[in-house]
């Protein structure tokens, strides 16, 4: 009989997540909040950064975050539009990676 660590009830399971809002809208912050919890309960947690949201892919939050096992891609074509240096920490990519994450995930957030 397999036993479930009940200290990490996520243990095995997935988020994905999308952000297109801006760095400094509220409801990033939720976002970043439901993000820690499901890493904190042993979930993977997959975010991609698109539209206004790259201009965030510097913040030390995801630096934080990626040392506790977050996953972060940003969309390239976002990022290029919007003249941004690349940052060595992140994935560039484009929708078929956020196609990837949305059909690997058990659950899937939006904030747009």
């Amino acid at each position: 009989m397999i036993m479930k660590d009940e200290s990490k009830p996520l243990l095995g399971k997935s988020l994905g997540v999308l952000l297109s809002i801006h760095p400094q809208d509220t409801l990033t912050g939720k976002a970043i909040r439901i993000m820690e919890a499901a890493l904190f309960q042993g979930a993977g947690v997959y975010v991609y950064l698109s539209d206004e949201a790259v201009l965030g892919t510097h913040l030390q939050i995801w630096r934080n975050l990626q040392s506790s096992g977050l996953k972060l891609f940003v969309c390239a074509l976002s990022a290029r539009n919007r003249g941004l240096e690349l940052d060595q920490d992140a994935v560039y990519s484009g929708l078929g990676q956020l196609n990837e994450i949305m059909v690997r995930s058990d659950r899937f957030f939006s904030f747009n």
